[in-house]
């Protein structure tokens, strides 16, 4: 969890409290505090100090809470819808391109059935923190709903997008090993503006493009003819 609010509060209480020390000072006539003026700072700070951590703390948690799902960890779907608008339009005046991707895991219905909705939710933290560990040019990784995540990437070349699935394949291949689960994903992408401008649109086009790769996935082989 961010610290950001004990940090200010942290520094609010600094500030009051130099800003009470030096008041002090100047109402006795001088430039510089007198050691007595030094205590009563210090007696402020002794009670604003942790009262301005605490204050923070609980803003933290609370903003924490605003933006996050409390299951996984990743940034909840109204934070990601928040944020999208300003990203939007960051890209469309630097006429650049960006990239929405969809990630389902495979079978996540055996999953639960079979090793119960205990360790289905296990395999949702292990997803959430794998994408995570994944992603280093300032995606944003966001729940979607159910087994879906959706990341926001700052770029939309195929090259790069093919390399954060490898990543993440590669990431849950070995997670797999770890937990004693079968854990895989489905991937699709979407790039602004072509095949989209609204999220919901990108969304749209990137769980099409998905559940394509899941059904080539699933096709089978073509039977190859032997020569007589």
């Amino acid at each position: 969890m961010e610290r950001m609010g004990g940090i200010l509060g942290m520094a609010l209480a600094s500030g009051i409290c130099t800003a009470v020390v030096l008041t002090l000072a100047i109402s006795h006539g001088h430039t510089l505090p007198l050691p007595s003026d030094l205590w009563i700072g210090a007696g402020f700070a002794s009670v604003l100090y942790p009262l301005g951590w605490s204050l923070g703390r609980q803003y933290d948690r609370m903003k924490h809470r605003a933006e996050r799902d409390s299951l996984t960890g990743a940034f909840n779907r109204g934070f990601v819808a928040r944020c999208y608008p300003a990203l939007a339009k960051r890209a469309a005046h630097a006429q650049k391109r960006f990239a929405v991707a969809l990630i389902d895991v495979n079978d996540f219905k055996a999953i639960n059935d079979v090793h119960g909705h205990r360790t289905g939710d296990l395999a949702l933290l292990r997803l959430a923190e794998a994408l995570r560990s994944c992603t280093r040019r300032g995606e944003i990784v966001g729940r979607w709903g159910g087994d879906e995540f959706l990341v926001l990437c700052p770029y939309a070349e195929r090259e790069e997008l093919e390399g954060l699935e490898r990543l993440i394949a590669d990431k849950l291949e070995s997670l797999s090993s770890q937990e004693g689960l079968k854990l895989s994903i489905s991937f699709g992408a979407a790039v602004y503006p072509g095949d989209g401008q609204s999220l919901d649109a990108l969304a749209a086009a990137a769980d099409r493009c998905m559940y394509e790769n899941k059904r080539r996935a699933k096709a089978p082989a073509p039977a190859h003819r032997m020569n007589a």
